[in-house]
């Protein structure tokens, strides 16, 4: 029987069984947190904390009055994770932030002549590739190309002038801080450019700052005058030569001094590692305090050294993993992290070191974390394992996070398997197809990396005669799974049963695992199957009897340890399928004020005081809550006002009347839609006239349109609509 098996995980056991043989052991120690504590929690935590309070950083008369550098690093680190993750609200969140640079705020960015102010040119490098707009990228290239010009600037002297005639940046200082600052525009300028040069410059400089700089045993003094191993500072060489070592091939002429000095380096930060995980203020001083930004720094190196296979995963792999626990532990219920280093400055004097301030919500801090998570980003296993039986056509969806086991069949052997890479609106995936029926079905399922979500289509090419047979179509789940659905009522009230409509069902247990399935397109005539225990299947309605040439339907499918994380994977990633998102909140009046409705269950739905009438109901309601200081920011008007028909939308005669206690008249009938306009006994001086008095904005409900309406002699309406098309058009 031939049997394909496709996952990341799989692609993580062959990757670790090469390094096993090269004696590095074959344990994953980076691709399984505990809940709440994953890579892309607290990403996800930290980069959304920094968007929230960054015009703290960048608002008006902030001091310093310049973009400082670890506001830089926490910016670009935000980016990155948004990218990795595909969070396309956060990446225009972190876009928004920049656009007052641009304008009232320009004065903020800061001039490139020094370390600190020229690394700013990693954001614009980062938004050049979100958004393709040539004004970032000049931006970031004139940084990047000043930092090896001519000397200039304020803070320019005979150094300067020294080793610029040497090849090397005029901002070098000899300051192991430097190693990040000048590399990390360098590398930033390469991996967007694509030229080489940048990347040149930037292991040269490496090169010589580790020459001039590093000890014997690996870790580096503050400077040549201040010899101590301060932690943020060694961090700062760390990170440097792990980022240079992403991109230097094995042929480049710098690469093996800095591998080596690398290597040094994590061999020595092994043995000063604490038992908590984390690294002290004085690298070498165990009395010390417990500092997170050199913590996070070198937990950066240790992960993504593990991940290259640069390092032992059976020694390193394990330190990797306690840096991290360690390092997130130091987090808090604001998301800040503590116990992080103030700005410092060189000093002979080793308690100047260890009496520095020790800060909460410093980005010196927060931006090591989200580089952590980004690494660990790539270290995950895909949290789903698919297996498809070309021999019988079954099929299992095995979810890593809850250990849960979906299985069904296609009832027959499967045809053109192939497994393909790529990228959608989601994410980076992979996706298994196969053909049946003699090729005249197809289908495929796709799971992503670095999140929860599989994703089912079928597809005929060429159309079908007859009901659609559900896929995926599940005849084995996990027992014990409690359900949840949404009621095929008016207003869908949810409840915990299975309702076979459109509904998503949700499946949850006593741990809080959770799956969702649901469909992923035609919501209108989609529909769910079965009682959860012996059948779950999504499809569409059986009334449906013909499909076109090419038609195709999808389904999606969301397993994960936490109900709510579930429905916010499942609405995620149905928005960025649909290039959906959240509406600003003060979009418009309906999401920015209180409002009165008057829809079905209302005192005022089809029902006024006889004595005032319609009209005068609502305006002296309006001012009852005027009177009692209660803002009413606009009002609804449901189906009441408006002519309509004495026919339901499937064309049975009404009673002739919604309120048999009101007047007759085409307003108080039940049907479709005749004349969007107002009834005249409902509003004397119509709908502008009312709303004049009223003073706020109205939201109006509006019906399907009656067949019977003259609206479609106008225009060409699709079937039973709420939706009138210009004429030629259909929905």
């Amino acid at each position: 029987m031939k049997k394909i098996i496709q996952s990341s995980f799989l692609l993580f056991i062959l990757g670790f069984s090469y390094i096993y043989c090269n004696g590095q052991g074959n344990t994953d120690y980076l691709s399984v947190f505990p809940y709440g504590e994953s890579p892309t929690q607290i990403g996800k935590r930290i980069a959304d904390h920094f968007v929230g309070t960054l015009n703290r950083f960048i608002g008006e008369n902030q001091k310093p009055n310049y973009i400082h550098y670890p506001v830089t690093c926490a910016w670009s680190g935000a980016l990155e994770f948004a990218r990795l993750t595909n969070d396309k609200a956060l990446q225009q969140d972190l876009l928004d932030a920049y656009l007052p640079l641009e304008g009232e705020r320009k004065s903020m960015v800061p001039i490139g002549d020094h370390v600190d102010f020229a690394v700013f040119g990693i954001v614009p490098f980062a938004l050049y590739r979100q958004t393709n707009e040539e004004k970032y990228l000049d931006l970031a290239v004139d940084y990047a190309d000043k930092q090896w010009g001519a000397p200039f600037g304020r803070y320019v002297n005979a150094s300067s002038y020294y080793y610029y005639n040497k090849g090397l940046s005029f901002e070098t200082r000899m300051w192991i801080d430097d190693m990040y600052m000048i590399t990390a525009l360098q590398t930033q300028a390469y991996i967007t450019t694509g030229n080489k040069v940048y990347l040149d410059r930037a292991a040269k400089e490496m090169v010589h700052y580790l020459d001039s700089l590093q000890q014997p045993n690996g870790l580096f003094f503050h400077a040549l005058d201040a010899p101590f191993y301060w932690g943020r500072g060694n961090g700062w060489m760390a990170v440097g030569m792990t980022e240079i070592l992403k991109l230097l091939p094995i042929s480049h002429p710098d690469r093996a001094a800095i591998f080596t000095a690398y290597r040094k380096m994590m061999a020595t930060l092994l043995q000063y590692q604490d038992a908590n995980g984390v690294w002290h203020q004085l690298i070498d001083d165990p009395d010390a305090w417990e500092e997170t930004s050199c913590t996070g720094m070198f937990a950066y190196a240790f992960i993504t050294g593990v991940k290259e296979g640069w390092l032992n995963n059976g020694s390193y792999g394990p330190a990797a993993r306690k840096a991290w626990l360690g390092l997130i532990s130091f987090i808090n219920s604001d998301d800040d992290i503590t116990n992080v280093c103030e700005g410092t400055n060189k000093k002979n004097d080793r308690e100047y070191y260890l009496e520095r301030k020790q800060n909460t919500g410093d980005l010196h801090g927060q931006a090591p974390i989200l580089w952590c998570a980004n690494a660990l980003q790539t270290a995950q296993m895909s949290s789903t394992e698919i297996s498809v039986d070309a021999t019988t056509g079954d099929y299992t969806i095995t979810s890593n996070i809850t250990g849960w086991h979906f299985s069904g069949s296609i009832g027959q052997a499967l045809t053109d398997i192939t497994t393909t890479s790529g990228n959608d609106e989601v994410g980076d995936y992979t996706k298994t197809s196969f053909s049946w029926d003699g090729g005249n079905k197809t289908g495929s399922i796709r799971w992503y990396k670095n999140s929860p979500v599989v994703i089912f289509d079928i597809s005929l090419p060429n159309g079908q005669s007859g009901a659609l047979k559900g896929f995926p179509n599940f005849t084995s789940m996990p027992s014990g799974m409690h359900p949840f659905s949404y009621h095929n009522d008016h207003f869908s009230w949810p409840e915990f049963q299975l309702n076979e409509t459109s509904t998503p069902w949700l499946f949850f247990d006593d741990n809080k695992n959770a799956c969702i399935i649901s469909p992923a397109s035609h919501f209108m005539v989609a529909k769910m199957e079965g009682d959860g225990t012996r059948k779950i299947t999504s499809t569409l309605n059986e009334a449906i009897t013909s499909y076109p040439a090419g038609f195709s339907y999808s389904t999606i499918m969301v397993m994960d340890n936490g109900i709510r994380e579930s429905w916010d994977s499942w609405g995620a990633a149905l928005r960025n399928l649909y290039d959906r998102s959240f509406p600003d909140k003060d979009q418009d009046p309906l999401l920015k004020y209180y409002g009165y409705w008057t829809d079905n269950g209302a005192d005022y739905y089809y029902n006024y005081d006889t004595n005032l009438g319609y009209e005068q109901t609502l305006l002296n309601l309006k001012k009852y809550y005027d009177d009692n200081v209660i803002p009413i920011g606009y009002m609804q008007l449901d189906s009441w006002w408006y002519e309509k028909s004495n026919y339901s939308a499937t064309g049975v005669k009404g009673p002739g009347y919604k309120n048999s206690k009101l007047p007759t008249g085409a307003w108080n009938l039940y049907g479709g839609l005749m004349d969007y306009v107002a009834d005249p006994f409902v509003f004397p001086d119509e709908l502008k006239g009312f709303q004049g008095k009223l003073g706020v904005p109205l939201a109006t409900h509006n019906r399907w349109v009656d067949p019977r309406s003259p609206y479609n002699e106008q225009y060409q309406v699709s079937g039973i609509m709420s939706l009138i098309l210009p004429s030629g058009k259909t929905s």
